[in-house]
């Protein structure tokens, strides 16, 4: 917790904003301990002099910002959480979390080109790098077949060397070298939708149906109804597109036996500012009516209570 104490100092000091004068609203991981949420109260009440914070999730946070209750919150930053929410409480034994996230498609990238580039190419290059040219060029493909028809050099319909010239793109790293992509535009985000996440899930749209599944099944409809993107990871071109034909086509196969009626409908919201939802969400959620009143948690409610307060 030393980079939020020094985070919030430093916004003091250049928005000239004392903390004693407002609440906070801090946002939590799904896996946080209570001796976590204990240890940033006090950071804030005792420190800080703060005279009230609300801790919420991350994801409820981010269905918040786009005005919904219940859904799915896919959130892909440097790590990866999918977080079922019903009615703005999340459903924990549904929850999965990964390491797995934004700095390993940064990590596979990186891999790349030291093959593809050998010696001219250096693995201690930024990772801001990588970041840039996954925002500014990368993309994934529609589906894995499309994936597998590129990797193949037989993308567009065209030959290999058809294919790369058709993918072709400079990109000029931090150094002032200009580095030639094709390929690796694709095959980077690739990794999100086959790496290995929790529970025996492979790819994105297994860990979704797992999440799902997990939840009671009076709710699956509505929450496959409702796949919030969240995190900077998620940026990518074609993401929510590959996410949507995944899972359905995942659904598709596990309801063989079903009317197609009962098979739920899949429906990935992609919001464009999803880098930033969850404090949007907060945003949004420090306007309620009530929020003083049935979020906020103060500095003498904390002395009587402790960690129970929330």
């Amino acid at each position: 917790f030393v980079p939020l104490t020094g985070l919030l100092c430093l916004a003091g000091c250049i928005s000239g904003i004392s903390p004693t004068d407002h609440t906070f609203v801090l946002t939590e991981a799904p896996d946080m301990t209570r001796v976590s949420k204990q240890t940033m109260a006090e950071i804030m009440f005792e420190y800080f002099n703060a005279p009230a914070i609300t801790i919420q999730s991350a994801g409820v946070l981010a269905l918040y910002a786009q005005g919904i209750w219940t859904g799915v919150v896919v959130d892909c930053g440097n790590r990866t959480k999918i977080t079922p929410v019903y009615e703005g409480t999340v459903i924990p034994h549904a929850v999965m979390q990964s390491c797995f996230g934004g700095m390993d498609v940064d990590n596979a990238l990186t891999s790349m080109l030291v093959e593809k580039f050998g010696s001219t190419y250096s693995r201690d290059s930024s990772s801001l790098d990588m970041q840039r040219f996954k925002e500014q060029h990368a993309f994934v493909a529609r589906d894995s077949d499309s994936a597998a028809g590129m990797g193949a050099g037989g993308g567009g319909g065209g030959g290999g060397a058809a294919a790369d010239a058709d993918l072709a793109v400079k990109h000029r790293m931090s150094s002032g070298t200009n580095l030639l992509f094709d390929r690796e535009r694709f095959l980077c985000g690739e990794e999100l939708f086959t790496a290995s996440l929790p529970n025996g899930c492979k790819g994105l749209a297994q860990g979704v149906h797992w999440c799902v599944q997990k939840c009671e099944s009076v709710l699956r409809k509505q929450l496959f109804g409702s796949i919030l993107l969240c995190g900077g990871t998620t940026g990518m071109d074609g993401f929510p597109e590959r996410l949507q034909h995944d899972t359905t086509a995942l659904l598709q196969r596990r309801s063989v036996d079903r009317a197609a009626s009962d098979v739920p409908k899949v429906n990935v919201i992609a919001p464009r500012n999803r880098k930033y939802t969850a404090w949007l969400g907060g945003a949004s959620l420090a306007q309620m009516d009530d929020f003083g009143d049935r979020i906020l948690v103060s500095a003498d409610e904390y002395d009587e209570r402790g960690a129970a307060a929330f």
